[in-house]
């Protein structure tokens, strides 16, 4: 069972930053980055592959 997750990403310029959690706080991510790309699915794919990786 995948377990529940709660976060928040936001964007200003060129990069970007968000934090997750599971329910309780028992883990947690926080990431910022500054992609060399402008392709957003792209970026996108990387955040969900890290966030997944580390939940």
């Amino acid at each position: 069972m995948r377990p529940f997750v709660r976060g928040k990403t936001g964007s200003m310029g060129r990069s970007t930053s968000g934090a997750f959690a599971t329910e309780g706080g028992r883990r947690t991510v926080v990431y910022s980055l500054l992609p060399a790309s402008k392709e957003r699915e792209l970026m996108r794919k990387h955040v969900a592959a890290l966030v997944g990786a580390a939940l």
